[in-house]
């Protein structure tokens, strides 16, 4: 199933002209957008991290950043996508 993410103006997730409220709280959607900036490339740890906090991460960013990517993969499987397909993280 094809998905749209839009990420100028308010974070939204679209399958079939659709839009989804499973996408979490404001800093989930945050790293949606994040991860969707490199759609189809894979994001590094460092990336995200700048990307969330910028340059105030908290004390234990990769573990943040490991809770909000499950929690996006399980939002998206609610959605009715296969998280595996929709894209690849790296988390290095």
């Amino acid at each position: 199933m094809d998905c749209e993410i839009l990420i100028l103006g308010p974070v939204e997730l679209r399958t079939r002209g659709r839009p989804h409220t499973v996408l979490g709280s404001a800093k989930e959607r945050m790293a949606l957008a994040a991860l969707a900036l490199d759609a189809g490339r894979p994001v590094s740890l460092d990336t995200l991290v700048d990307r969330l906090w910028d340059g105030s991460p908290p004390r234990k960013p990769r573990a943040s950043v490991h809770a909000y990517t499950a929690r996006i993969r399980k939002n998206l499987r609610t959605a009715g996508l296969n998280p595996a397909l929709t894209w690849s993280v790296g988390l290095s």
